[in-house]
Order: C-alpha cells, then structure tokens, then sequence
C-alpha cells in the first residue's frame, strides 16, 4: 500500500515535496505509518544498540525485537483479532513501553490508564475501551480486585511483577512471554496504535482515535505530506533526527508527550532511557550517568530540577533539547533553565487531540528575549486561525478563540461519542478546524501567546484536571447543597483545586472531611486543596454555573491582602 500512495503522490506534487518524500528518515515513515505502526518497524535495523534502559535492566533492540513478537504471539493465542482493544494499567516500566508499542504491529489498539485513578474511574476506562486484555502492574493490584468482576470487557488480567508476585486468576506477564514464540508476525495494513483518553468539560474521559488507522485508505494524499513534514519539524526542531539521541522518560508514560517522544526515539534508533518516578536530583544523576541529550518534562518538573540545591555538580553538556510543554511555563523558569542547561529549552503548544500546533525554539528567544513568553511559531504541516467573536480573524496582538487544523486531527474521532466528534469541529473557510478552546494572539512575528482557557478545565502539575467530575462526586454528599469547582494560582503547581460549597440546612462538615472525601472517591490529584463554605452560588437562569463570578471574587480577596 505504501508503494501505491507514492506513486499517487508523485502526481500531485512539486520537486519540494518529493525531495521531502525521497527522504531517507521520512521513507520509513511513510512505510511504518502505512502498517499500522509508524515507531517500530526499525526494530531489526539496529540488533545491537540499546533499545531501553530501566533500572538495572538493558534491552537491546533485538531483545525489544523478541518481547514484542512473543507478546503479540501471545495477544493473538487469546483470539484477539486486528482492531481489538488492550489496556495497561502500569507504571514506568519496559512492559509499559513494549505494551503501548508492540501490539500496534499486530493491529491492536493499547490504551495506557493513568494510575493516579481509583475504582469506578477506572473500571470506565477499561469497559469503556472495550479492552480484552488487562495489564496490571503489582503496585496497583490493589486498585484492580475490588473492581475484577466490573470488568465487562476484560477476559483476561495479565500481572507484571518484579518481585515475583502471583495472584489467583492471572498470568505472569514475563512468563506470557516466555510461553510464546519470538517468530516476526507479517505486518498489518490497517490498525494498530494508541487509544488515549482525555476528558472533557463533561469530566468524563474520552477515547481519541483516528479513523486512518482502521483504514488507511481514507488518507488525502495532501495530508500524507502534511504528516511527514510535521514529523519532520519534530525530529529536528527538538534534535531528535539522531540516532545517537538518547531519551529520558521522566514523566508518566500514560500522558501523551513522554509516550510520545519515546516512540519517535524509537522510529530513530535511539535509546529511551525510563524513570520509574520522577525525583529531580536522580534525574541529574542519570542525565550524567547516561549522557542524556533529551527530554520533555512539564513546567513542574523544571522548576525542580533549577531548585536542586547542588545541581552544579552534575555534568549536564550533554543536553541538546528539553522540550516543555503541558501547562503555561513562565518566562524568569525558562530563563533559569537556559543559564543552568545552555539555550536547549524548546517549547510547543499542542494537546492529546490536537498534536504538536506550535514550536518555540532556541533560536527564537536567543534572537528576542521578549520570545520566552510565546510558545512559538506554527509548526509545519498545522494551521492556526485566531478567531474573534463574530467569528472573523481577528488583527494581529487581539486576543481571540484558538482554532487548528492538521493531518492528524481532520482524522481525529472520539471513540463511541459521535456527538462530541462533531461538537470539537469548526468550517472556516471550506476546510475543517478543531476548537481547542484557548484564548491566544498572534505578534507582529508570527509569534503566538496562549492568555487564557475558554474551558474550565484546570491544569495543576501539568495534569489535565476537569471540575465537572469533581463537582459530580461532591454533589453526592449527603451534606452538599451545591458546589462549584475552580483553579485558584498555586506558586508551585501552577493552579490548584479549590471548592466553594453550599451545605443543606443544619448540615454541618468541615474542610477537612470534604477533602477526605474526594480522596476516597477521585484521583488524589482531583481532590480540592482547599474548601470554601458560602451561602450560594452565581448561576445563570439555565442553571449553568458562573464561575467567573467566583474567580473574581477570590482574585479581589488575595489582591487586597496585599
């Protein structure tokens, strides 16, 4: 099929383009992206070179070669078919990355759960998913038994353990591999990816999927292009055209940027080097240790890094790129990382749906200091439109409602839910933008700057945290009234959760007991860091909720402390 769609291609398009498609890196692309799996179809070109570092654990790319092939051999012994669901509810870990990436080879589709969740949230993940198979770290079992028998979907719990662990019903992981056969499976020509969820203002996780992938028929060959040259943009804007380049995994692999970097170090033969947990010195430690060149991490995590006391006595020359994203970055960190790493700081705007839209490079603020405020230029292959209220484009330096369009998602479905797919997409001008819900505006340069979120979603620790779903648990309480959830400024977090609440009449609860209680039923993460008790709250006639109202009134409250 790859070779059919380069012929096709060769009909639309000028020398530019197909120079980019006679390329050597984005050829492969072109071939993996068209059997389902655009990061490992190199497995067998590099045998020797290390592959992934965990711990004390070294696999080489043949090792990673064999555990794929055994793994899928074994997905497929259960009678999975190409197009079936797998989920893993795992840590940092090789079998995290080898779950995420493998199967896809085979046609599945991997969705990692975020572990931070408990019982039902869970639980609407993996039956939500429609996954067949469950993968479940030893760490999180616990999580896991009380919910097994919810598990609609799931016909079989494979348990991965370093410590040897066993638990009735489900099998070994390292011993599934070991069962099966290590034989090259004979690449798909449809399926296979990732499933990733990401909520909404709804506070219920949704499945992204793109429609490609099921059949790869569908693709414009115009967007095939458009692919290639955002994929390119990525491997050397942020210095990942090397197969030299060696990766640190020091975020949560089930967020979509750690996951996603790892499988272009991947598609380039480099080495992914994995983090259990991030902790900021250790992470210094092994850029030295393992010569690190890259890494992407959330604002969070640098500002950890620059608080290392003694962070001097780590050799970190060799850097070449960290690349943030996640949560706004203030500019005084971003300058912090550049005097203590050198100009290696890159940046982008993006999301789980919409992809990488913009990129921020050294160049850029090296040029112009006044730049570490933006997130960049657009990248390649996307397409940005700032558009006012009455729907016009709105001049340059006015603020306006963000709007993309990329190959990635023109493609883009929400799994089961027709109706938020069609909700999240906007014509301008004949062709099709997705509705970020960002506010932003664009500089003389073509600069852009991110201001506000029209959504109330709260970003706290890079971590996506949606007030409906909090707002949802709390109004269970016997004692809650009405409730309104919003982010307040946090100096370490960026924002945190606070809850204002009107309790029934002669009911009475403390702050304390609140915050227990939503730590009972939510993530921690999710929980309010702090509770408010008033006597009502801003609603429209409708009955949606004002919150800008409460912002406001708390904004007014910490300014006249001051």
């Amino acid at each position: 099929m790859a070779k059919k769609i380069l012929n096709k291609l060769k009909l639309f398009f000028n020398k530019e383009m197909l120079g980019l498609l006679m390329n050597k890196a984005t050829r492969k692309l072109i071939k993996s992206m068209m059997n389902g799996n655009i990061f490992l179809s190199e497995l067998k070109k590099y045998p020797e070179k290390e592959a992934i570092i965990y711990g004390d654990k070294r696999f080489t790319y043949a090792d990673l070669n064999k555990r794929i092939n055994r793994l899928n051999n074994g997905l497929i012994s259960l009678g999975l078919k190409s197009g079936d669901h797998i989920a893993a509810f795992v840590g940092n870990s090789n079998a995290l990355l080898e779950i995420m990436f493998g199967p896809a080879l085979a046609g599945f589709f991997s969705t990692p759960v975020n572990w931070h969740l408990k019982g039902d949230e869970i639980e609407y993940v993996v039956n939500n998913s429609d996954s067949k198979v469950l993968f479940v770290d030893e760490l999180f079992l616990d999580k896991i038994i009380p919910i097994q028998s919810k598990l609609k979907s799931v016909k079989i719990i494979i348990l991965i353990s370093d410590t040897g662990l066993k638990h009735k019903g489900m099998i070994s992981y390292e011993k599934f591999l070991k069962d099966h056969s290590d034989t090259d499976l004979k690449a798909v020509e449809k399926g296979g990816g990732f499933m990733l969820y990401t909520s909404g203002t709804t506070g219920k996780p949704k499945g992204t999927h793109s429609r490609a992938l099921d059949d790869p028929s569908v693709l414009d060959p115009n967007d095939i292009v458009a692919f290639i040259k955002m994929l390119n943009n990525m491997m050397d804007g942020f210095d990942f055209d090397k197969t030299t380049n060696r990766y640190l995994a020091a975020g949560p692999l089930y967020h979509a940027a750690p996951l996603g970097f790892s499988g272009i170090t991947f598609a380039n033969g480099g080495t992914v080097v994995i983090m259990k947990k991030f902790e900021a010195e250790e992470a210094l430690k092994i850029i030295e240790k393992e010569a690190i060149s890259t890494t992407f991490v959330a604002p969070i995590l640098l500002k950890r890094l620059i608080n290392v006391k003694n962070k001097e006595q780590y050799d970190v020359s060799s850097m070449k790129s960290i690349v943030c994203a996640a949560a706004p970055c203030p500019a005084e960190l971003k300058k912090k990382i550049v005097e203590f790493f050198g100009p290696v700081y890159y940046e982008f705007y993006g999301s789980t749906d919409g992809g990488i839209n913009t990129i921020l490079k050294p160049k850029d603020y090296i040029n112009d200091s006044g730049k570490y405020a933006s997130v960049g230029r657009v990248a390649p292959g996307n397409k940005i439109k700032i558009i006012g209220e009455n729907g016009e484009v709105v001049p340059v330096g006015t603020a306006g409602d963000l709007y993309l369009s990329n190959p990635m998602v023109k493609y883009l479905e929400y799994y089961k839910d027709a109706e938020k797919t069609k909700n999240s997409f906007h014509d301008i001008d004949g062709e099709k933008y997705f509705i970020e819900g960002e506010v932003a505006y664009i500089d003389k340069d073509n600069f852009f700057y991110v201001v506000d979120r029209k959504k109330d979603m709260i970003i706290s620790g890079g971590v996506n945290i949606y007030p409906a779903e909090i707002e949802e648990t709390l109004h269970m309480h016997e004692s809650v009234m009405d409730v309104a959830i919003i982010g307040v400024p946090d100096d370490e977090w960026g924002e945190s959760v606070k809850a204002f609440i009107v309790l029934k009449d002669d009911m009475a609860i403390t702050e304390e007991e609140i915050i227990s209680y939503c730590d009972q039923k939510l993530a921690g993460y999710k929980r309010p860091r702090s509770v408010e008790f008033v006597k009502d709250i801003p609603r429209r006639p409708d009955g949606k909720l004002i919150k800008r109202v409460l912002k406001e009134n708390y904004m007014n409250m910490l300014n006249s402390r001051v």
